[in-house]
């Protein structure tokens, strides 16, 4: 419900506002000849056809405005779990580059040490 209301979803919920409003008139209309206080609008004299045309398309508009803003919300989630992917990508990466980093630092002490043992090595054999 709480990204039910932003940009993407502006027109269809106002058009799915114009479509409801169309149904209840259209529901106006069609009780007006029978329901006393609504003799005002009885005396419009709104045809059937028109009548149920209009709550036909109003209930069309609605259903497919739902349908729409369900779309928009399943694509905002998705949206959202690319993000969360991708900043656990980009940690993973830093971990990466420090890893690297401290492997250069003991590869370059175990050279160092390998050198120095190899430097002995050889004072030893030089010496017998």
């Amino acid at each position: 419900m709480k990204h039910m209301f932003n940009k993407a979803n502006a027109p269809y919920i106002i058009s799915s506002t114009l479509a409801t409003a169309t149904l209840l008139a259209s529901g106006v209309f069609a009780a007006a000849p029978y329901v006393g206080f609504l003799a005002p609008a009885a005396a419009l004299s709104v045809g059937l056809p028109f009548i149920i045309g209009g709550a036909v398309f109003s209930a069309i508009v609605i259903a497919l405005s739902a349908v729409l803003v369900n779309k928009n919300k399943i694509i905002f989630e998705k949206d959202t779990q690319l993000t969360n992917q991708a900043k656990e990508i980009e940690g993973k990466n830093r971990d990466i580059f420090e890893k690297s980093k401290e492997l250069k630092v003991t590869s370059s002490y175990l050279d160092a040490q390998n050198a120095k043992g190899k430097a002995e090595m050889q004072k030893q054999l030089d010496k017998k």
